[in-house]
């Protein structure tokens, strides 16, 4: 039988909550998403373009090179930037899509970049490419 002392001590282990494994279970999930964490993105779902290192597609382009001492030319014929827009607006009329491909001397201003680029758009230029060099890697 019982006393009144064990049944008091019964009743109180009864009554506790062992959190133990509470805590357990807590700290293994935390633990859990500190690791997941950095693999999920983060953001707004795009669908990006896919590109490769290959080749453009050969079609007839128009070359726009800027110099370093700020003069244009279209393929080898030196313009101003009034007769650019002419040139340009006369060249889209006789193929509507014209690609457009930009050289620009890596020394010169975005001012005059910009200026060029203003005018490539008042053509009514809508294909237009910006040409870099690849660095290589040595």
């Amino acid at each position: 039988m019982l006393s009144q002392r064990d049944e008091f001590y019964k009743s109180q282990a009864l009554n506790d909550i062992n959190i133990t494994p509470l805590v357990d279970v807590t700290m293994v999930m935390l633990i859990i998403f500190i690791l997941i964490a950095p693999v999920i993105e983060q953001g707004i779902t795009v669908k990006l373009p896919e590109t490769s290192a290959r080749t453009m597609a050969h079609e007839e382009s128009v070359t726009i090179s800027l110099s370093e001492d700020k003069k244009i030319f279209i393929g080898n014929t030196a313009v101003t930037l009034p007769q650019l827009e002419e040139r340009l607006i006369s060249l889209r009329e006789s193929v509507p899509n014209l690609p457009v491909v930009l050289r620009a001397d890596k020394g010169l201003a975005y001012e005059f970049i910009v200026k060029v680029l203003d005018t490539i758009q008042k053509a009514g230029i809508t294909k237009l490419g910006l040409a870099t060099s690849v660095e290589r890697v040595k």
